[in-house]
């Protein structure tokens, strides 16, 4: 019986060490960026819809979808690669994966949303352009908002830090 007993707790002791967390490694959810808005660039009326995580906060990979759609019938989707959430701004990065046009399929999505408060029309905001790969994860990790900003006129986005 003896023998029994320590070989349970040997077992145990095994067990417990392998299911521990490892130290020091981050906790809690990724911070975010979602929304579903509508704003006016150049006279025209565009949509958005997104979700971005930002994996580096918690030691995992930042992923994300950003879906872009205009009053001309024009729209492309963007798998976010690079992500970098900082108080109530995100930052994002990615390339086109399918467009309605042709030519921008392989371009890079620059881009950032300001998340101004509630009700999110006109205080919440976009900026974005298409560029490189080096110059989307040059502007996702320093922090620059790309081109002017757009006023939310309809919907809302949220930026989640966790700060």
């Amino acid at each position: 019986m003896k023998k029994l007993l320590i070989q349970g707790l040997g077992a145990a002791t095994i067990f417990s060490f392998s299911v521990m967390p490892v130290l020091g490694a981050p906790n809690g959810p990724a911070p975010k960026a979602t929304g579903g808005i509508s704003y006016e660039a150049a006279g025209l009326d565009r949509q958005a819809q997104f979700q971005m995580h930002d994996g580096d906060a918690v030691g995992k990979t930042d992923k994300g979808m950003f879906k872009y759609s205009d009053a001309n019938g024009d729209w492309y989707t963007v798998e976010v690669t690079a992500v970098n959430v900082s108080g109530d701004l995100a930052f994002f990065a990615g390339p086109v994966v399918a467009a309605s046009q042709p030519g921008w399929v392989g371009l890079w999505l620059s881009a950032a949303v300001h998340d101004g408060g509630e009700p999110g029309a006109t205080v919440d905001h976009i900026y974005g352009i298409f560029t490189d790969q080096a110059t989307a994860e040059a502007n996702v990790s320093g922090e620059v908002a790309p081109g002017p900003a757009f006023a939310v006129t309809n919907g809302n986005l949220q930026v989640h830090s966790y700060e």
